[in-house]
């Protein structure tokens, strides 16, 4: 290990630096610091995991992970109507967002399977 003060070595176009500002417990702001253009970031292919949960008459949860860092993740959704808490969002490495799908037409129940999203970086 280094000694305290050494720089590891870095790939810029790899790493990054991620800052996040909390105030009694809750989560204020957060933001990530790339040493390279985002259209140069060499970002490793990752696994991304989604569970489907059921919180009221119209109302779903998604909860996203992912094994790597993914930057722009933008999750789709079919039903005509609904209504996403965020659709369009960065996940840490092992990280983990919950996203609420609103108003989604009961004639239509979501299923994991009708779930997609697309990296845009």
């Amino acid at each position: 290990a280094p000694a305290f003060g050494e720089m590891l070595p870095i790939n810029p176009r790899q790493q990054y630096v991620r800052a996040r500002l909390k105030a009694e417990g809750r989560l204020m702001a957060e933001n990530r610091y790339f040493f390279s253009r985002f259209k140069h970031l060499e970002l490793e292919n990752p696994q991304i995991d989604c569970r489907l949960e059921k919180i009221g008459a119209r109302d779903w949860r998604v909860n996203i992970k992912t094994d790597r860092f993914v930057k722009d993740l933008a999750l789709l959704v079919p039903p005509a109507g609904a209504a996403l808490t965020d659709n369009y969002f960065d996940l840490d490495a092992n990280g983990e967002v919950s996203i609420e799908i609103k108003n989604v037409p009961e004639k239509q129940p979501l299923k994991a399977e009708d779930l997609s999203w697309k990296r845009l970086m």
